[in-house]
């Protein structure tokens, strides 16, 4: 009997010197996986936050850079400048004011010696610089009311001629179409669109 007690501690002592080695081993491994892991998170944390500084732009800068590279007569891209603000004109002539952001969006350009950045994402922000003055300002692409009135309009026409039957007729709050005609009344003021038309 104290043969087999001996011969069964005898087991329980290496298979537990065997569970401690192991369990020492394993344990430093994922002591250093841990660390590892640590370290890693770290650089990845200071990734993106280095990744957030550089999508911070210093609008001011480079307004200011720009200022640097004007022509004698304060301009920079100038030619850009011109055929955004000619599309501008005819956008607002077609009373498509809600185009009118898509087209100036990333415009960077300078006239007389007043330069504007345009950001080109939908934040509806521009920065505008005078050169001579050192006056830095922030603002927001807005349109006045009536445009507000003509956007709501054309959205309430488009859905209108989308909906006219056969005979180009519909009638809806506010609005009738009559032979693809179609007149909105909108806060007192009449708009008409020929479906016809694109």
């Amino acid at each position: 009997m104290k043969k087999v007690l001996l011969i069964v501690l005898g087991y329980i002592l290496v298979a537990g010197v065997t569970f401690g080695v192991t369990f020492v081993a394993v344990n430093n491994v994922h002591k250093y996986d841990d660390e590892k892991c640590e370290c890693d998170c770290k650089k990845e944390n200071k990734k993106t936050e280095k990744k957030d500084d550089d999508e911070k732009v210093n609008y001011k800068k480079e307004l200011k850079n720009m200022c640097l590279n004007v022509d004698k007569d304060g301009n920079y891209n100038y030619d850009l400048y011109e055929e955004i603000e000619d599309k501008l004109e005819s956008l607002e002539e077609k009373e498509k004011y809600d185009q009118m952001w898509d087209v100036v969006k990333g415009l960077k350009a300078c006239n007389e010696f007043d330069c504007i950045i345009v950001e080109d994402n939908d934040s509806h922000i521009y920065h505008t610089y005078d050169c001579e003055n050192d006056d830095y300002d922030t603002e927001e692409f807005e349109i006045d009311d009536d445009a507000k009135k003509t956007m709501n309009a054309n959205v309430v026409l488009s859905t209108a001629c989308s909906n006219v039957n056969s005979k180009g007729d519909y009638s809806a709050e506010n609005v009738k179409c009559e032979n693809f005609i179609c007149d909105a009344t909108i806060d007192g003021k009449t708009y008409t669109r020929d479906c016809t038309v694109n």
